[in-house]
């Protein structure tokens, strides 16, 4: 077998891993076998370690902007927006590839054409866009997850301005409810079909967002986690409950695993901010 024969690509997050001591090295070896490496980051800690992270092999670098100054000061801590917008200029000085990524909240709902623009002006050729699920450190932040009607008004803004800037800018989300406003977007929740999430300590989950351990990964085989009987469960959309169990689209969206889990404790529960109010019963 050669090396990353599976096509494997790894994404380094957090918290944020620029705090750990060997995340280089960890990035080398990936990129010693072959496997495209991303890393996710504050910026706080870009300009320290830019030597390193320029010969580490890391492809892209993603800097997290989650509102315009005061708005990402009052979510992220004092002084981090100057940070990250240091981050990214330095970067594109250093020919690596920049992008942004903006997690949406009920608090910094109203700033997203903002960022946009921001990116935009900037130059920097890529922003994501997720929807804020309580989980992790976020679980008591139940109060900051977007109404059903706001996740609707997001997905409608951000699938028009994909299309509007596609020849300046790519606007991403990895968002499943997205089908739902443009059904030309082929996948749905990407829960056991191309995503593992791995913790710090080797556990195994089927995404970030759904803290449910599938093994550790230095006790247990890989590809008997991957072909588990959770991740079977979660690949379909026959065994969904409520709502996204009675959905026209529940075998293509499957609604946001992680997002149920937070909202009910179970996995297979409805999306909680789907909009979708008349639903095509499923026979």
């Amino acid at each position: 077998m050669g090396k990353n024969d599976f096509n494997i690509k790894v994404t380094l997050t957090g918290g944020e891993p620029l705090l750990r001591a060997d995340v280089f090295e960890i990035a080398s070896s990936l990129s010693e076998n072959n496997v495209p490496i991303s890393l996710t980051t504050n910026g706080m800690l870009v300009q320290k370690n830019i030597d390193k992270i320029i010969n580490s092999g890391i492809m892209q670098i993603q800097v997290s902007i989650d509102g315009m100054r005061s708005v990402h000061n009052y979510l992220r801590g004092s002084n981090t927006f100057d940070s990250a917008i240091h981050a990214l200029r330095l970067l594109k000085k250093e020919h690596l590839l920049p992008s942004v990524m903006t997690t949406v909240n009920g608090y910094n709902f109203k700033q997203v054409p903002e960022i946009i623009a921001l990116v935009r002006g900037m130059n920097i050729p890529l922003l994501g866009i997720q929807r804020f699920v309580p989980t992790g450190r976020g679980a008591d932040l139940k109060n900051l997850a977007l109404t059903p009607e706001n996740c609707g008004d997001l997905m409608e803004y951000i699938m028009s301005k994909k299309e509007e800037l596609k020849d300046e800018i790519c606007i991403v989300t990895p968002d499943p409810l997205r089908i739902l406003v443009d059904r030309r977007e082929a996948a749905g929740c990407p829960i056991g079909n191309n995503i593992l999430a791995l913790t710090p300590s080797g556990d195994m989950l089927p995404c970030c967002k759904l803290p449910t351990s599938l093994g550790n990964i230095i006790s247990q085989n890989f590809h008997e986690a991957w072909n588990s009987k959770l991740m079977d469960t979660l690949r379909g959309g026959h065994n969904l409950k409520g709502k996204c169990g009675h959905c026209e689209h529940r075998e293509i969206c499957r609604g946001c695993r992680g997002a149920a889990y937070a909202a009910y404790g179970d996995y297979l529960a409805e999306d909680p901010q789907c909009w979708l109010r008349q639903l095509t019963q499923v026979l």
